[in-house]
């Protein structure tokens, strides 16, 4: 059916982080290799450029819109949860970036687009 056939890309059972829409732009498989589940510890540089004590973190990536987006959500034990949503722009070959924390309720998103860019076997996103 019609409406079955909208949500065909969305988090399942089968898939639980959903499926790339076969509609969207090749480049939404950039992210393939992180979706799921990541316990992990997230480390930030403080002003100082010294190094932060480590945090505790959960971080899952998802597919979303219908295989047409990726988002990601940091869960962190200190309670500075995040996520991203990316959209890839294929105009201007850029991934579109919205990033939201639970820091403070924000009326617009900030965003800002970027390539991707690979190094060593890293996917590195830099902002353009």
């Amino acid at each position: 059916s019609l409406a079955y056939a909208q949500y065909n890309y969305q988090p399942s059972t089968a898939f639980p982080f959903g499926q790339a829409n076969p509609e969207a732009p090749a480049q939404i498989k950039d992210y393939e290799a992180m979706l799921g589940v990541c316990n992990c510890t997230s480390e930030r540089r403080k002003p100082d450029c010294t190094w932060d004590e480590a945090v505790d973190m959960t971080w899952t990536w998802s597919y979303i819109l219908n295989g047409m987006g990726v988002q990601d959500e940091t869960l962190k034990a200190d309670g500075a949860h995040s996520g991203r949503i990316r959209q890839f722009n294929t105009d201007s070959s850029k991934w579109y970036v919205h990033w939201y924390s639970s820091a403070a309720a924000t009326p617009k998103l900030s965003v800002w687009e970027g390539k991707k860019k690979r190094r060593k076997n890293h996917l590195i996103q830099r902002a353009s």
